[in-house]
């Protein structure tokens, strides 16, 4: 399989599988990418082809005897992820472009605001405004889901 074959693969497999969040830790909103399965052996060639995140597994549900496992990548590593796979996406394409935006948001003030310094209140509307605009987008795919069709 070429590279691009690779990541089209990956990227259909996340389409499915995978969850872009905008993520409020502590003070702090973070791009988190994940991928859940019960697959480890898929989850590891996800993670050795875009070289960067970590599988981490978890408990079985009460509905499950599976062991189900968990692909994570957060912040700028999200960012770099989303842009690989980008060109391939359909369903969460919105979601990524949005994902993108949030991290270059984030970065530009990195210098700036980094350690204690306080963070300008236009930047921090401007963050909380691409957070609740995943949110409403995720709650649109909800509703196109329960309906029967995915239209996208």
């Amino acid at each position: 399989m070429t590279k691009r074959e690779k990541l089209a693969f990956i990227a259909g497999f996340f389409e499915g599988e995978g969850c872009i969040q905008i993520t409020k830790q502590k003070t702090y909103p973070t791009l988190r990418v994940t991928i859940g399965n019960t697959d480890l052996g898929l989850l590891e060639f996800i993670k050795n082809n875009l070289r960067m995140g970590r599988i981490c597994s978890r408990r079985p549900g009460k509905k499950s005897n599976f062991k189900v496992y968990g692909y994570l990548v957060t912040g700028p590593k999200a960012f770099v992820v989303l842009k690989k796979l980008l060109p391939f996406l359909k369903s969460k394409k919105e979601e990524a472009i949005l994902g993108i935006k949030f991290q270059e948001q984030k970065s530009k003030g990195k210098g700036l605001y980094g350690g204690h310094c306080p963070i300008p209140k236009e930047i921090k509307v401007e963050r909380e405004k691409v957070y609740w605009k995943m949110k409403a987008l995720k709650s649109v795919r909800k509703i196109r889901i329960k309906g029967g069709e995915l239209k996208n």
